[in-house]
């Protein structure tokens, strides 16, 4: 997945606006969250009661996911890349 410069929004496809990426399942919220690519980094913003984590660990709060984190959304996994060497 590639984001551009901006705003990607995350949540189900009857969400109030319309979501850039729409899950499906239970426990997604309708608003789950927004990923915000700014300045090369991703920052991931869960919306209130949105269940996220980062490498395991549950975050409610807005996180910049740095190269080799890994973020889940309820069941979906999010692997930030790691530059070859």
């Amino acid at each position: 997945m590639f984001l551009q410069e901006g705003p990607t929004t995350i949540g189900r496809e009857d969400a109030p606006r319309m979501s850039d990426i729409v899950l499906r399942g239970p426990g997604i919220a309708s608003e789950h969250c927004v990923l915000k690519y700014v300045d090369n980094s991703v920052h991931l913003l869960p919306h209130y009661q949105a269940q996220c984590s980062v490498n395991g660990v549950d975050v409610s709060e807005p996180v910049i996911l740095t190269q080799g984190k890994s973020a889940v959304i309820q069941s979906v996994e999010l692997q930030m890349p790691t530059p070859k060497s």
